[in-house]
């Protein structure tokens, strides 16, 4: 059987975009909690098992979100219900 390459990309593409939405959702959830502006001091870096990993572009909101961690697994889990745990990095 002969799979066109534009089936293939249609695929491709619709996944990405579930993955984009999926993220977009998680920083509403992040700014809710946080708001706009700690959330804009905020990437998702990558999602793996059970882990979200967060990427904050400085110490202080690090620290704003290591308090504030608990509430926004909660939320996260409204998201994604099979994440367990956040990981906070500066960079």
């Amino acid at each position: 059987m002969t799979i066109h390459i534009s089936d293939i990309l249609k695929g491709f593409f619709k996944e990405k975009k579930k993955e984009y939405e999926r993220a977009e959702n998680i920083t509403r959830g992040i700014k809710k909690i946080l708001g706009n502006e700690l959330g804009e001091k905020i990437t998702i870096d990558a999602i793996e098992g059970k882990k979200i990993f967060l990427s904050v572009n400085t110490s202080s909101a690090s620290y704003e979100v290591f308090l504030r961690k608990k509430e926004l697994l909660e939320e996260i889990k409204k998201l994604i219900p099979y994440i367990e745990e956040i990981k906070i990095k500066v960079g």
